[in-house]
């Protein structure tokens, strides 16, 4: 592992800061869980870290006004799976987390790392997209959203611009004859990551997504 700095920003506008300085040696630390273990075995050597753990605001779970779930960047898988609204309004996504890795890992990765990591042989993001979930993406003077399906452009990679910040991940109420399940097949009883991963939303008058 190479030296780097260590960026303590304080807000998104500063992290974006950071990131647009920086360009392509710069990487945003969430939990790290991912991140680290790729530098160890020398897949990243960026220069500097952007941690985003002293940046207020990005660990909140809530279910706004209109039903949307909004999970900040920085909730932990843990948190999604024990949340009493997650639980009572989008129990699949709580079950999904309960299986994401193991205890340790759920208690410390994030869930915003989890998808600007876009590791195939993941939980969320088949959950994620079939729930029809958006990321708020946010640079020091705008803001975008984008539709998960959108969001993954392929193995690892991401549609986010060099200076934007995950910050939000939103999913839509379910309909009221909805119903979603989450399902995974790995290559053997004890392996933690899917081989194949598979969410489906479906609906009681025949209409799926």
């Amino acid at each position: 592992m190479r030296d780097f700095e260590f960026l303590e920003p304080r807000t998104v506008a500063e992290a974006s800061a950071m990131l647009a300085t920086h360009g392509e040696d710069a990487r945003v630390m969430a939990g790290g869980t991912a991140l680290v273990l790729a530098m160890r075995q020398r897949l990243l050597n960026p220069s500097h870290l952007v941690w985003l753990g002293g940046v207020p605001g990005l660990t909140g779970i809530e279910v706004d006004g209109s039903g949307t779930l909004r999970v900040g960047a920085m909730a932990l898988h843990h948190d999604l799976q024990t949340h009493p609204a997650v639980r009572a309004r989008f129990p699949v996504l709580a079950s999904m987390s309960a299986r994401v890795a193991n205890a340790q890992i759920r208690n410390a990765a994030t869930v915003g790392g989890n998808v600007c990591h876009g590791d195939p042989a993941s939980d969320p993001p088949a959950c994620l997209m079939a729930l029809d979930a958006r990321v708020r993406a946010v640079t020091k003077s705008a803001e975008r959203e984008i539709r998960l399906e959108d969001f993954f452009t392929n193995y690892y990679e991401n549609a986010l611009r060099p200076d934007e910040v995950l910050t939000e991940v939103r999913v839509p109420p379910l309909a009221d004859d909805a119903v979603a399940v989450y399902m995974r097949f790995t290559t053997t009883a004890a392996e933690s990551r899917p081989l194949v991963a598979v969410g489906a939303v479906v609906r009681r008058d025949g209409q799926g997504t």
